[in-house]
């Protein structure tokens, strides 16, 4: 643990960075520099789910898909 420099969460809640019970903010407590980072793919993934409800050609294709 003492070699810990970063870790890369996904998101869910119990990962929550910002959090006071967070994975990334208890684990602070032992390694005050710990650097907690959303993963780019699941944020990117995160923001075209949001984006694409107010676009209803993406809707049409995001059902013909599945």
């Amino acid at each position: 643990m003492n070699k810990l420099i970063g870790l890369a969460t996904d998101g869910a809640s119990s990962m929550n960075i910002g959090s006071e019970i967070g994975t990334v903010t208890l684990m602070r407590n032992d390694i005050p520099n710990l650097v907690g980072v959303h993963c780019i793919a699941h944020r990117e993934a995160l923001v075209i789910s949001y984006v694409s409800r107010d676009i209803p050609e993406l809707i049409l294709v995001e059902k013909n898909c599945k």
